[in-house]
């Protein structure tokens, strides 16, 4: 499954909003993934699932729902 920036926004953060593009970004960069890339084309779920946080797995869950 392609996770896309609109499974990211859809997550309520702690703020109660959907995931800021700074804090993606940044994550982005500490993980050693591309930003622009994923903004253009997504990113595989199976990548992020080796990422453990519980906020990648949220965003994978949402795009699993929502069946996109």
């Amino acid at each position: 499954m392609i996770i896309r920036l609109e499974h990211c926004r859809a997550i309520t953060g702690p703020n109660g909003k959907g995931y800021c593009s700074r804090g993606m970004r940044e994550f982005a960069k500490q993980q050693g993934l591309d930003w622009e890339d994923f903004l253009a084309n997504g990113i595989d779920s199976a990548i992020l699932g080796r990422i453990d946080d519980e906020m990648v797995r949220r965003v994978i869950e949402e795009a699993e729902r929502n069946g996109k």
